[in-house]
């Protein structure tokens, strides 16, 4: 007991009492954290630069650790044994990292984070979804999701469309896993960029990507274990200009509401 410092701490659930004891004992309270928010929707690369940023540690050490690193946690063995690995399971949150942690420490945290979220939205999901799905499956649905739709009344119609694809042998044609490909996101792709060869364009491959494309949010996650029952099979942005998009079942209503898009922009 003599060895606790006083002081104020944060703490988190997830944290083991052995966890807990050591942050106790040598005094990371509160006053010696940084705050560092990861957007929705980033991909590896992008969170091991924004920890770059907060100098917490440089992004080549985050993704060798990311790609290399012991972490235990039962999703592991799901997952990919490339520099992909942890793409897609580093949850989008504002946290608090002690200013000596290292990209271990950050990307625990950060892991645990993603874990205690999907427990808790794989409680509501489509038990027929889980049953056909693995986690890693799951995920890059979300991530799919989380990249192409901006408004949240419309990601578990967009992740329908992913599924009645997947079930009818429809290619996913999704402009979001041809971005992931090229390494950038551009405003505009072209005919050569649909073209590039990589198992994560989707235009080119069947199914899915082998695994997640970014992080996804709650929502994201949602969406994607508990879809819309719909017989969409395309959405296209809509021409409201607030980020919707327009849904369909059939090849011509699509066109159409591409043509309407596409017309709006002139």
């Amino acid at each position: 007991d003599s060895k606790y410092q006083a002081g104020e701490y944060l703490l988190s659930p997830s944290m083991t009492m052995e966890e807990i004891e050591k942050i106790l004992v040598e005094g990371k309270s509160s006053e010696n954290t940084l705050e560092v928010t990861i957007p929705e929707g980033y991909n590896l690369k992008q969170i091991a630069e924004r920890i770059e940023s907060k100098k917490l540690c440089d992004a080549e050490e985050f993704l060798d650790e990311a790609e290399n690193g012991d972490f235990d946690y039962d999703f592991m063995d799901e997952l990919l044994t490339d520099e992909h690995r942890l793409e897609g399971f580093l949850y989008p949150d504002t946290y608090q990292f002690f200013e000596d942690d290292g990209a271990h420490e950050v990307i625990d945290k950060m892991l645990a984070r993603f874990d205690e979220m999907y427990n808790k939205v794989a409680k509501d999901a489509d038990k027929e979804i889980t049953s056909k799905y693995s986690r890693l499956e799951l995920v890059t649905v979300a991530s799919l999701v989380e990249r192409e739709a901006r408004l949240d009344s419309e990601r578990a119609d967009v992740a329908s469309v992913v599924y009645n694809r997947l079930d009818k042998k429809m290619k996913l044609q999704f402009c979001s896993t041809v971005q992931y490909a090229l390494g950038k996101v551009k405003a505009r792709l072209y005919n050569s960029d649909l073209q590039i060869k990589s198992p994560y364009n989707t235009y080119l491959n069947d199914g899915l990507p082998p695994g997640p494309i970014a992080s996804p949010g709650k929502e994201s996650l949602k969406a994607a274990l508990n879809p819309n029952d719909t017989d969409y099979l395309y959405f296209v942005v809509s021409s409201r200009g607030d980020g919707s998009h327009n849904f369909a079942a059939t090849g011509s209503d699509f066109s159409a509401y591409r043509e309407d898009y596409l017309s709006s922009l002139t």
